[in-house]
């Protein structure tokens, strides 16, 4: 009896690594893969890089690569791509019959599109085959995945606004608007942090969180709120449940009614962004890039307008009783301006009255206007103080006075906490006397 039985020869090892010429998400570069054969193939013999799903052939050129460091192996080699797995074949390795030995080579490959986020790929297979037909593989083995690095958000397509630009003003709706420019997949989500300065009432935040995309109805999304020692931070769960941002997108975040301005008109930051995909890998972030200004000082409150004397002309003491809504430092400024029909004098006094303590302050005169600086404590928004003046001359007539110009700012001048012109109802009810009266009597 003759028997007969057949043999398959197993596969040699292959070894190699592979880099990118660029590492940001989704740019679109050249791959560098070193590669160490075992064995050598026939002058008609292939070889095939299956490539991870995550990187896609952004041109599919059949003259795709090159060939450095190589015996007996053309420089450029024709490439043939597969859809099916993902994969380049590259064929017509060697211009002659001679074969080609195993060896160390490196095949860069151009136009390959980066992961779109920091994930690492899976691994690169890589296969040699000794003659033209996939059939008859040589060596194969595994090259390590690659890992991208995050992408940076255009900040000069950022856009920041809210519904109010009052300092101080509540339930305040704020809007942060950016264009994509890294694919955002299903189930991806987004973080963005707000500067302390604007103040966040977290326990609605979640039943307040939007998301418009382009120029679309504002839809409610789901969200959470927290803060850290230096910023608010508002997690975007699942912006996107249907559909994927492709680039182009412009999408707005909304936080409704929630804020409470800076303040004070000086801007305020930074604020961050960052996206990320589905996996929890980021993808593109903005950090510390932005900063925001309201730009209307918010009205004082006037509770109180008194003199010591109502007589035309009577040099007295005059006492504002106000509040503010933000909390004054001692080192802020404070400036009245009295009305025209009043005169005041260089020598007059200032004090400021809060929590029942009367403290004396500096204060310089400019035409009418009294600036006062040095606080002796902070005042703490909401509460009641009072200024005096002294040395205050009265209105000649019974006239009514005009408001008074009241106007707090922050240390250096730059920027306004509060400003607002007064009503009252002061005038002068005693008339002021002669100072002689004179008179010629003659007789009849």
């Amino acid at each position: 009896m003759i028997s007969f039985q057949s043999i398959t020869a197993i596969a040699g090892s292959l070894v190699g690594t592979a880099s990118m010429a660029t590492t940001t998400v989704n740019a679109v570069n050249s791959y560098a893969f070193t590669i160490t054969t075992s064995d050598l193939i026939t002058s008609a013999g292939q070889i095939k890089i299956t490539f991870p799903s995550a990187l896609t052939f952004a041109n599919q050129s059949s003259s795709c690569a090159v060939i450095t460091n190589m015996t007996n192996m053309v420089s450029i080699p024709t490439c043939t791509f597969s859809s099916i797995d993902n994969s380049i074949t590259f064929s017509n390795l060697n211009s002659s019959t001679s074969n080609i030995p195993s060896q160390t080579m490196t095949i860069t490959v151009n136009n390959i599109q980066n992961p779109p986020s920091t994930a690492t790929t899976p691994n690169f297979i890589v296969s040699t085959y000794y003659t033209s037909s996939l059939s008859t593989m040589v060596d194969t083995g595994p090259i390590s995945g690659v890992t991208a690095t995050v992408a940076t958000i255009d900040y000069t397509k950022v856009v920041i606004s809210s519904s109010s630009l009052i300092t101080s003003d509540t339930a305040v709706t704020y809007y942060f608007s950016f264009v994509v420019a890294n694919p955002i997949s299903v189930g991806g989500y987004i973080v963005l942090s707000y500067p302390l300065n604007i103040v966040f009432g977290l326990s609605t935040v979640s039943s307040n969180c939007q998301i418009m995309i382009n120029s679309g109805t504002p839809l409610s999304t789901p969200c959470s709120g927290s803060s850290s020692s230096s910023s608010y931070i508002f997690n975007y769960s699942n912006p996107l449940p249907s559909t994927a941002a492709t680039v182009g997108t412009n999408i707005t975040l909304i936080i409704a009614n929630s804020a409470t301005n800076p303040p004070s008109t000086q801007q305020v930051g930074p604020f961050s962004l960052q996206t990320y995909s589905s996996d929890g890998t980021i993808i593109a972030n903005l950090l510390n890039s932005l900063s925001y200004q309201v730009t209307t000082p918010n009205s004082f409150t006037f509770n109180q307008f008194s003199r010591l004397s109502n007589q035309n002309a009577a040099i007295t003491t005059y006492t504002i009783t106000l509040t503010q809504i933000a909390t004054l430092q001692p080192s802020d400024l404070l400036f009245v301006t009295f009305p025209s029909s009043l005169v005041p004098y260089s020598n007059s006094s200032c004090s400021i009255t809060y929590m029942n303590i009367t403290s004396v302050v500096t204060c310089g005169l400019t035409n009418y206007t009294f600036k006062i600086v040095s606080l002796s404590s902070s005042i703490i928004g909401g509460n009641i103080f009072s200024i005096t003046f002294t040395n205050i001359k009265n209105p000649l007539s019974y006239s009514p006075l005009t408001g008074f110009l009241v106007a707090s700012r922050t240390a250096t001048n730059a920027y306004a906490y509060s400003s607002s012109t007064s009503t009252n109802s002061l005038s002068d009810s005693v008339p002021s006397l002669f100072k002689s009266v004179t008179y010629l009597y003659s007789p009849q």
